[in-house]
């Protein structure tokens, strides 16, 4: 049964002096209810001084000091709409939600841009783009305004993620190894990088320290893991990066003592971060229940001003107290990953199910690693021999005079910011010691640079 329609063409005077007398809907709404016993929602009556040409004007809203003032501030306190409207109407501001957009646009305090420039950019782009404009809005909200600008491009990428997976398929172990370097801690001085064989997921290696970017860095990481094995798979998958440059020359090196006319991308593929599936989301997985512990901690510090990363003395203590821990933590996380159960995935049959230390270690599939050969690998290992990949302080840097030993750290002090008195005293210490033009002087590690290399590959 459909509603008869109310007619208030014969209360449009009255209504438009109500509204003329900047009344809000909801006031109209209840004096006609008052007056005449008309009950009609807030919606219906907006839609009929719509259709009656009645609009509020922006300079009623734009031109309150007060107003635009405080809705600057929530903006930049990142509230979205729906959060800053209840606010301004508690404090007595008379606003509606359709005339908080327009003062918000007027201030170019925009949730979405109509910069034309800024629409041809993807949502990473979006965001890096609106971060050079001097716009402060944090990655989410972006991300959201980009789902709402953008829904076209957000279904493609979708869709091409799908058939990227649906295309993956591994024949079996050591096929193919995903390599990838995590940086959601590089801000605090601290990089991640890892491995994950492609077929059963099982984390090779992981690495903590305080370079991923290094060539020497991940150089080292994959001749230690190929020592370690003692043999090395068909393919290595990684970004397009500079650190990644001796990483391929060596691999192609040990795949060509087998197979010397085999060519380079035989061995190698280079792509986007974003298409290297596999190690991606593992990184998923680790930041969600492991890193973004550390990454909200120490992002607390940095906003309660008590870390810098232009800072040595601030470095110096998060590396002393952190590190280890952050090592423990996301050791301890790779251990139960690589024993946890892959479920079986009915509508993705050609996926590997079980457990990634079964699968990879004992897996009845076609294992096609290679065996590395010895001579080969020590010359490769002499080339980096003199940079410790687990040292992230100079030994002389390392200060233990508040009694904190960083394999036997005293117990937590508090659970959501374990250590901080013990950083905080630390911190203190190590500028003081750094005023003090005392000895040692304290710094951090260099970042390692290449060694013999150009030795080597001019005598292979």
């Amino acid at each position: 049964m459909v509603r008869p329609q109310i007619d208030l063409n014969p209360y449009k005077d009255e209504i438009m002096a109500l509204f003329n007398q900047q009344k809000t809907t909801e006031t109209i709404c209840i004096e006609l209810s008052q007056r005449h016993s008309i009950n009609i929602s807030y919606p219906t009556l907006a839609r009929r001084l719509q259709a009656w040409g009645l609009r509020r004007l922006p300079s009623k809203t734009a031109d309150n000091q007060a107003l635009c003032d405080r809705i600057r501030s929530l903006v930049r306190d990142n509230y979205s709409d729906k959060e800053i409207l209840p606010i301004l109407q508690r404090e007595g501001f008379k606003i509606a939600h359709i005339t908080l957009k327009r003062p918000r646009q007027q201030l170019s305090l925009r949730l979405r841009t109509d910069d034309p420039e800024a629409r041809r950019y993807g949502r990473g782009l979006l965001y890096t783009y609106l971060r050079q404009k001097g716009h402060t809005f944090p990655r989410d909200r972006v991300f959201s305004i980009y789902r709402n600008e953008r829904p076209d491009a957000l279904r493609r990428r979708t869709l091409d993620l799908q058939r990227q997976r649906q295309a993956y398929q591994s024949p079996g172990p050591n096929h193919v190894w995903h390599m990838d370097g995590y940086m959601k801690l590089a801000p605090f001085g601290i990089e991640i990088y890892a491995a994950i064989d492609g077929y059963s997921r099982y984390i090779l290696w992981v690495y903590i320290g305080i370079s991923t970017r290094s060539a020497i860095s991940v150089y080292k990481q994959y001749v230690n893991a190929v020592s370690t094995f003692g043999y090395l798979p068909q393919i290595l998958r990684t970004d397009l990066g500079g650190e990644t440059i001796y990483l391929g020359d060596a691999h192609w090196a040990l795949r060509r003592v087998a197979n010397p006319d085999i060519p380079h991308t035989d061995c190698y593929s280079y792509g986007k971060s974003t298409e290297n599936t596999r190690i991606e989301a593992w990184w998923a997985q680790l930041s969600r229940s492991s890193v973004f512990i550390w990454r909200n901690y120490f992002a607390t510090l940095r906003d309660e001003r008590l870390f810098s990363i232009t800072s040595i003395a601030d470095q110096i203590a998060l590396l002393a107290v952190f590190m280890p821990t952050v090592r423990s933590s996301i050791s301890s996380y790779v251990e139960t990953w690589n024993r946890h159960t892959i479920r079986k995935q009915p509508k993705r049959p050609w996926v590997a199910y079980g457990k990634p230390i079964f699968l990879y270690q004992h897996s009845s599939r076609q294992d096609v690693q290679q065996l590395a050969d010895p001579a080969l690998l020590q010359t490769l290992q002499q080339d980096v021999a003199n940079w410790d990949a687990d040292e992230y302080l100079p030994i002389e840097t390392l200060l233990q005079e508040i009694g904190f030993d960083p394999l036997n750290p005293p117990p937590r002090d508090d659970s959501a910011q374990p250590y901080k008195s013990v950083y905080l005293e630390l911190r203190q210490r190590a500028i003081l010691h750094t005023q003090s033009g005392n000895l040692p002087i304290l710094q951090i590690c260099e970042r390692p640079t290449q060694g013999n290399w150009e030795n080597w590959q001019e005598g292979r």
